[in-house]
């Protein structure tokens, strides 16, 4: 971990009121290791509480978030733009949030950093000063040492991984969107960070099928039993508790002992997102279930899909099965 620069601002205004006022940090906070190890336990718990992924709204242009941080990354990168870049944004935000009225105010944390080689800005909402150990010096906001850092604290998160926004080849979603209401983001916060994309409910249960299809069973699992089976009845009845959300960490962390696991496999071998809470497209899920027939001396058992991409098909009375590997093998076993 590797802090460049660090500044946090104050917006405050109360809730059903439309006055605002602004504390503003007239300089950088020093960064020493107590800053590097701050940062690099907030980018570890944004990982594990994120959102939503998304993209900037390319036709927004004159948003400032979005234009501040291009211009910071693209042709300054220097204390002034950043400072720039952390004041124009709150006043953005100042507009936003007047018309808002539960939106409530707070400590601003701008930080640009790197992190296992790569360049992320981040800009972290905290109510509760306490959980910063923020403290204001006269000119500046710093941050005193924080001994336990609970990321509760958090309001929201906003998060652009710089190497992946800047690479035009990359298709990834470079944003990431954290909020401790769950799956839900305020409409004026997406405003604000200029979000203008996230992943619907079909592409995330799309996404998760294949992610876990891919990953396979785990370590130890019986041979007897249906993987696909379980994990189905799993979600099933998970979504039936929570008003059709599914957890995709505590999914992962029930089938393979490690909360990222699906997560991380989605980004390292399929290079998509996968947003942690979302709800469930049924159509989706039910690629997990198999079809099972047996006859005398026949016994078939057919992912879903197979169906979908044409490999089988029921015509006129028959079961047609187009697949060369199985062509292949049952040749090879009849001629034994």
């Amino acid at each position: 971990m590797n802090v460049n620069r660090i500044i946090i601002h104050e917006l405050i205004k109360e809730a059903q009121s439309t006055e605002i006022e602004y504390k503003s940090s007239s300089d950088l906070i020093t960064v020493n290791e107590g800053i590097n190890k701050l940062i690099e336990h907030v980018h570890e718990s944004f990982d594990q509480t994120i959102t939503k992924y998304s993209k900037f709204d390319l036709n927004n242009s004159t948003n400032a978030v979005y234009s501040n941080i291009s211009k910071y990354l693209k042709e300054e990168n220097s204390t002034e733009q950043f400072i720039k870049f952390s004041k124009a944004s709150l006043g953005d935000l100042a507009i936003l949030i007047r018309r808002e009225p539960f939106a409530t105010g707070g400590f601003y944390l701008f930080v640009d950093y790197v992190e296992n080689g790569y360049n992320f800005i981040s800009i972290i909402i905290v109510r509760n000063k306490d959980a910063f150990n923020i403290n204001w010096n006269g000119d500046n906001f710093d941050v005193g040492p924080t001994e336990n850092l609970n990321i509760d604290k958090l309001a929201m998160g906003f998060r652009i991984n710089c190497d992946l926004y800047l690479d035009k080849e990359d298709t990834r979603n470079y944003i990431a969107l954290i909020s401790n209401q769950g799956d839900a983001l305020s409409k004026y916060f997406t405003t604000w960070v200029n979000a203008g994309f996230v992943i619907d409910s079909k592409i995330n249960t799309q996404h998760l099928i294949n992610v876990i299809k891919d990953i396979g069973v785990p370590e130890g699992f019986p041979e007897d039993e249906d993987f696909d089976k379980i994990v189905h009845d799993w979600i099933e009845s998970y979504r039936k508790q929570n008003k059709n959300k599914i957890n995709v960490d505590i999914l992962s962390e029930s089938l393979y002992k490690d909360k990222l696991a699906i997560r991380n496999h989605a980004q390292e071998k399929f290079k998509i997102e996968i947003d942690p809470i979302f709800s469930v497209n049924g159509t989706e899920l039910n690629r997990l279930v198999r079809y099972k027939a047996t006859t005398k001396g026949i016994a078939v058992s057919l992912d879903s899909d197979t169906f979908k991409n044409g490999e089988v098909a029921l015509e006129n009375g028959m079961l047609i099965i187009r697949n060369e590997k199985i062509f292949n093998q049952l040749s090879e076993l009849r001629k034994k």
